[in-house]
Protein backbone atom coordinates (compact mmCIF):
# COMPACT_ATOMS: atom_id res chain seq x y z
CA UNK A 1 0.00 0.00 0.00
CA UNK A 2 1.05 3.62 -0.88
CA UNK A 3 0.23 7.54 -1.35
CA UNK A 4 0.36 6.80 -4.70
CA UNK A 5 -2.28 3.54 -4.93
CA UNK A 6 -4.07 5.77 -2.46
CA UNK A 7 -4.40 8.81 -4.62
CA UNK A 8 -5.29 6.63 -8.10
CA UNK A 9 -7.81 5.20 -6.42
CA UNK A 10 -9.39 8.44 -4.87
CA UNK A 11 -8.82 10.13 -8.35
CA UNK A 12 -10.52 6.88 -9.79
CA UNK A 13 -14.23 7.29 -7.74
CA UNK A 14 -14.11 10.65 -6.06
CA UNK A 15 -12.46 12.89 -8.81
CA UNK A 16 -14.98 15.55 -8.74
CA UNK A 17 -15.32 15.73 -4.35
CA UNK A 18 -11.20 17.03 -4.68
CA UNK A 19 -9.42 19.49 -4.62
CA UNK A 20 -6.33 21.04 -3.36
CA UNK A 21 -4.86 17.54 -3.27
CA UNK A 22 -0.85 17.13 -2.13
CA UNK A 23 0.91 14.50 -1.52
CA UNK A 24 4.51 13.17 0.21
CA UNK A 25 5.73 9.30 0.56
CA UNK A 26 3.75 9.09 3.60
CA UNK A 27 0.54 11.55 3.84
CA UNK A 28 -1.86 12.80 1.10
CA UNK A 29 -3.88 15.94 1.57
CA UNK A 30 -7.10 16.89 -0.08
CA UNK A 31 -10.25 19.57 0.18
CA UNK A 32 -13.31 17.28 0.12
CA UNK A 33 -16.42 18.71 -0.82
CA UNK A 34 -18.54 18.19 2.09
CA UNK A 35 -21.39 15.82 0.03
CA UNK A 36 -18.90 13.29 -0.48
CA UNK A 37 -16.98 13.31 2.61
CA UNK A 38 -18.77 10.05 4.07
CA UNK A 39 -18.02 8.00 1.21
CA UNK A 40 -14.46 9.09 1.25
CA UNK A 41 -13.90 8.23 5.09
CA UNK A 42 -15.50 5.01 4.21
CA UNK A 43 -12.93 4.17 1.58
CA UNK A 44 -10.26 5.30 3.50
CA UNK A 45 -10.97 2.89 6.83
CA UNK A 46 -12.51 0.32 4.73
CA UNK A 47 -10.02 0.19 1.61
CA UNK A 48 -6.83 1.62 2.96
CA UNK A 49 -7.16 0.91 6.51
CA UNK A 50 -7.10 3.91 7.61
CA UNK A 51 -8.12 3.02 11.38
CA UNK A 52 -7.38 5.60 13.79
CA UNK A 53 -8.85 9.35 13.96
CA UNK A 54 -6.27 11.55 15.65
CA UNK A 55 -7.88 14.65 15.15
CA UNK A 56 -11.21 16.36 14.07
CA UNK A 57 -11.08 19.93 14.28
CA UNK A 58 -12.32 24.03 12.81
CA UNK A 59 -11.37 27.06 11.89
CA UNK A 60 -13.31 29.89 11.00
CA UNK A 61 -12.24 31.10 7.83
CA UNK A 62 -14.58 34.20 6.80
CA UNK A 63 -17.49 33.15 5.19
CA UNK A 64 -17.16 29.07 5.54
CA UNK A 65 -16.26 27.13 8.64
CA UNK A 66 -13.36 24.71 7.41
CA UNK A 67 -13.41 21.21 9.30
CA UNK A 68 -10.16 19.26 9.14
CA UNK A 69 -9.85 15.06 9.92
CA UNK A 70 -6.28 14.01 10.63
CA UNK A 71 -6.28 10.05 10.39
CA UNK A 72 -3.80 7.72 10.52
CA UNK A 73 -3.39 3.74 8.72
CA UNK A 74 -1.42 2.31 11.97
CA UNK A 75 -0.38 -0.75 10.07
CA UNK A 76 0.71 1.16 7.08
CA UNK A 77 1.85 3.75 8.77
CA UNK A 78 0.17 6.52 6.22
CA UNK A 79 -1.86 9.04 7.06
CA UNK A 80 -4.40 11.76 5.40
CA UNK A 81 -5.52 15.12 6.15
CA UNK A 82 -8.91 15.97 4.72
CA UNK A 83 -10.63 18.93 4.84
CA UNK A 84 -14.07 20.10 3.93
CA UNK A 85 -15.96 23.51 3.98
CA UNK A 86 -19.50 24.87 5.50
CA UNK A 87 -20.99 27.77 4.73
CA UNK A 88 -21.60 30.38 7.95
CA UNK A 89 -25.22 30.08 6.50
CA UNK A 90 -25.33 26.20 6.41
CA UNK A 91 -22.56 25.46 9.11
CA UNK A 92 -23.20 20.93 8.00
CA UNK A 93 -21.28 18.47 7.86
CA UNK A 94 -21.98 14.48 8.15
CA UNK A 95 -21.03 12.56 10.80
CA UNK A 96 -17.77 10.69 10.67
CA UNK A 97 -18.75 9.23 13.76
CA UNK A 98 -20.17 5.69 12.28
CA UNK A 99 -16.55 5.36 10.68
CA UNK A 100 -14.69 6.31 13.61
CA UNK A 101 -15.82 6.42 17.25
CA UNK A 102 -13.62 9.17 18.39
CA UNK A 103 -15.27 11.35 16.10
CA UNK A 104 -18.20 11.90 18.47
CA UNK A 105 -15.95 13.45 21.13
CA UNK A 106 -13.98 15.73 18.71
CA UNK A 107 -17.36 16.49 16.73
CA UNK A 108 -19.17 17.85 19.74
CA UNK A 109 -16.27 20.04 20.59
CA UNK A 110 -15.90 21.41 17.37
CA UNK A 111 -19.86 21.92 17.36
CA UNK A 112 -20.11 23.45 20.55
CA UNK A 113 -16.59 26.10 19.85
CA UNK A 114 -17.59 26.67 15.94
CA UNK A 115 -21.57 26.21 15.30
CA UNK A 116 -20.40 23.45 13.09
CA UNK A 117 -23.57 21.25 12.63
CA UNK A 118 -22.54 17.02 12.38
CA UNK A 119 -25.38 15.44 10.42
CA UNK A 120 -26.06 11.85 11.72
CA UNK A 121 -24.21 12.69 14.97
CA UNK A 122 -25.60 9.85 17.68
CA UNK A 123 -24.93 12.41 20.86
CA UNK A 124 -24.98 16.26 20.31
CA UNK A 125 -25.28 17.14 23.71
CA UNK A 126 -22.90 19.84 25.15
CA UNK A 127 -19.49 18.98 25.53
CA UNK A 128 -17.29 21.52 27.51
CA UNK A 129 -19.93 24.54 28.00
CA UNK A 130 -23.20 24.76 30.26
CA UNK A 131 -26.72 24.07 28.59
CA UNK A 132 -27.71 27.55 27.17
CA UNK A 133 -24.35 28.95 26.16
CA UNK A 134 -25.10 31.99 23.89
CA UNK A 135 -22.56 31.65 20.34
CA UNK A 136 -19.68 29.78 19.59
CA UNK A 137 -16.64 31.05 21.45
CA UNK A 138 -13.75 29.85 18.54
CA UNK A 139 -15.74 32.12 15.47
CA UNK A 140 -14.05 35.30 14.85
CA UNK A 141 -17.31 37.16 15.43
CA UNK A 142 -17.85 36.12 18.94
CA UNK A 143 -18.66 38.06 21.61
CA UNK A 144 -19.23 36.37 24.72
CA UNK A 145 -22.64 37.60 26.27
CA UNK A 146 -22.32 38.31 29.43
CA UNK A 147 -18.60 38.82 29.20
CA UNK A 148 -17.59 36.52 31.84
CA UNK A 149 -14.07 37.45 31.02
CA UNK A 150 -14.74 40.70 32.94
CA UNK A 151 -16.17 39.60 36.01
CA UNK A 152 -15.81 43.25 37.26
CA UNK A 153 -18.29 44.38 34.49
CA UNK A 154 -20.74 41.68 35.07
CA UNK A 155 -23.91 42.50 37.03
CA UNK A 156 -23.57 41.21 40.85
CA UNK A 157 -26.21 38.41 40.21
CA UNK A 158 -24.98 37.91 36.87
CA UNK A 159 -21.60 37.27 38.55
CA UNK A 160 -23.46 35.22 41.83
CA UNK A 161 -25.07 32.83 39.41
CA UNK A 162 -21.90 32.01 37.12
CA UNK A 163 -19.73 31.15 40.21
CA UNK A 164 -22.35 28.69 41.68
CA UNK A 165 -22.39 27.12 38.56
CA UNK A 166 -18.90 26.91 38.34
CA UNK A 167 -18.87 25.43 41.60
CA UNK A 168 -22.06 22.72 41.04
CA UNK A 169 -19.72 21.54 37.67
CA UNK A 170 -16.57 21.47 38.59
Amino acid sequence: MSIEQLQSYLVERFAEALSDVSTDERAYRAMVRRDALSAICHALRDEFGFDYLACLSGVDRGEFVEVVYHVYGIATKLQAVLRTRAPQDDCRVPSVSHVWLAAQWHERETAEMLGVGFDGHPDPRHLLLPEGWIGYPLRKDYEPTPDYTRPSQLEPEVWAEFSRRVEEEY
